[in-house]
């Protein structure tokens, strides 16, 4: 029987895509899903406005059409294996390498052009997850009225949990099934957040369509929720950075930095130097990437202004003399991860 997950429906409609060479081939193929699952009406609708989407008949510019058609038959290619579904880990990895290939592809052109087909693909990608791959309304509205019945009708509690339950799941959309697989790539987790920081980029653009903000502020909000999971504290590990640690780790402290930016080497080796401390939080999935840097300056006094601490010159102190500690810059390295509180823990850790 047909599942209502994510993956599969993907494979499906994308085999009908496929297969479909005309109407007749079409209907046969439709004709056979309708007698698999009550679901299959769903997934027909999806096919048949993804073979319209791929053959250009949908009300687009010329352009956009073009990159459409061109976003589809790489999800496409990128999502069948031979005559063969592929697993949903198989779909996952495709449509990442996919992204990246595209994104890739265009930040090659180096010029407004290659930027403005970035910013089109990037949202007809995200267009294609809000929208196809989201919540069925009208399950939704089903599992409602059929609640509400069994209430009405004062069913034992088994059966109006189970409702319950069958309610709870038409609410997930398809599209977490896809987020769930892909965190479990290597480097999917990474994926993830750079896709949400992708995603934020594009809903605060001006090119944003009005009639897609709503589709996509529910893509973002559970894309957060997903992400959010991921970095609990209980996953983050604390590290106390020196200048012995890591060169490639060093450097993205210091390109990272948004409070006060470092200027020369010499303002990263003074900031984990003598009387510095520089506290990261670092993800086991993300293992070379700053999820969050503190910087503290240990002195013997509250300092009269920041500049004094950013001194080179300051001198130093020896450690029984030290019975102050001020956290004077604190940063969040990800884009993809604004909203999700970290840099409240990280302090709390490191006090």
């Amino acid at each position: 029987a047909l599942r209502c997950s994510l993956s599969l429906r993907l494979c499906d409609c994308l085999q009908a895509a496929r297969l479909s060479t005309g109407t007749r081939r079409l209907l046969r193929v439709q004709s056979r899903c309708l007698s698999s699952h009550a679901q299959s009406q769903k997934q027909l609708s999806f096919s048949a406005d993804f073979l319209r989407r791929l053959q250009g008949e949908t009300d687009l510019g010329t352009a956009e059409r073009k990159l459409e058609a061109s976003l589809h038959q790489h999800l496409l290619t990128a999502a069948m294996k031979g005559e063969e579904h592929p697993s949903p880990e198989e779909i996952a990895e495709r449509v990442c390498a996919f992204y990246k290939q595209q994104q890739g592809g265009q930040c090659r052109e180096g010029n407004e052009q290659g930027r403005t087909l970035l910013l089109e693909g990037k949202r007809l990608f995200f267009n294609l997850l809000a929208d196809k791959f989201g919540v069925d309304h009208k399950e939704i509205a089903s599992s409602v009225d059929s609640l509400l019945e069994l209430h009405a009708q004062g069913r034992e509690e088994a059966t109006i949990l189970h409702s319950e339950g069958h309610l709870r799941k038409s609410l997930k959309p398809f599209y977490c099934s896809l987020f769930t697989h892909i965190s479990r790539l290597e480097g999917g987790l990474k994926f993830l957040v750079d896709l949400r920081g992708d995603l934020l980029d594009i809903m605060r653009s001006p090119e944003m369509k009005t009639a897609d903000m709503p589709h996509f502020h529910e893509l973002d909000q559970h894309l957060k929720e997903f992400l959010a999971q991921w970095f609990s504290v209980r996953f983050l590990e604390l590290h106390n950075l020196t200048w012995e640690s890591p060169c490639d780790i060093m450097e993205k402290v210091s390109l990272y930095e948004a409070v006060h930016p470092l200027r020369h080497w010499k303002d990263l080796k003074h900031r984990v130097g003598t009387n510095r401390r520089c506290f990261v939080f670092i993800h086991p999935a993300m293992p070379r990437e700053p999820v969050v840097v503190l910087h503290v300056a240990l002195t013997n006094e509250p300092a009269s202004s920041v500049q004094v601490l950013l001194d080179r010159k300051m001198e130093h102190l020896p450690l029984d003399e030290v019975n102050s500690a001020v956290f004077y810059s604190i940063s969040a390295t990800q884009k993809g991860l604004a909203g999700v509180e970290l840099g409240n823990f990280l302090i709390k850790r490191v006090v």
